[in-house]
């Protein structure tokens, strides 16, 4: 997510909100990655991973596809529904090129602000808004970095 956030930057998370209908395109959130199996605690599952000590991995991207947009990376630019997206967050455009995708229902596009160095959305699809924990609110350290994420 360089360059807005770093290896090693303390977040916190905002996990009380109603999932999916909180969330909007340029969120950055926090989530299990698809098509990785969760630990089974049985259950404390659900709770564990609600405080995030379930030992599962997560993942940090931004929102960029919303259920029903189509999504295609060309020219080193994002198209939602044809049109291009402005993005003054990342770290450099796109060197690759995705065929447009119809984002399903109860599913977004997550794509990371290092677009060229990012495992996201344009390589293992969709992600369902079931595994989204919560939006990634406030960096708190190091103190030099401290503020809200954007």
């Amino acid at each position: 997510m360089l360059p807005r956030l770093a290896i090693n930057d303390r977040l916190m998370v905002e996990k009380i909100a109603a999932y999916p209908a909180e969330i909007k395109r340029g969120d950055v959130v926090v989530f299990y990655p698809p098509h990785r199996p969760l630990k089974d605690w049985g259950v404390l599952s659900a709770p564990l991973r609600w405080v995030s000590l379930s030992g599962d991995d997560v993942l940090i991207k931004r929102v960029v596809g919303l259920p029903g947009e189509v999504i295609e990376i060309a020219q080193g630019k994002v198209w939602i529904n044809g049109q291009e997206i402005a993005e003054d967050y990342i770290r450099e455009a796109p060197a690759y090129e995705m065929p447009a995708l119809k984002v399903p229902a109860d599913h977004v596009f997550m794509l990371g602000d290092n677009r060229n160095n990012s495992a996201d959305s344009h390589v293992w699809g969709p992600l369902p808004t079931e595994n989204i924990l919560g939006h990634a609110l406030f960096k708190f350290w190091p103190p030099h970095r401290i503020g809200p994420i954007r």
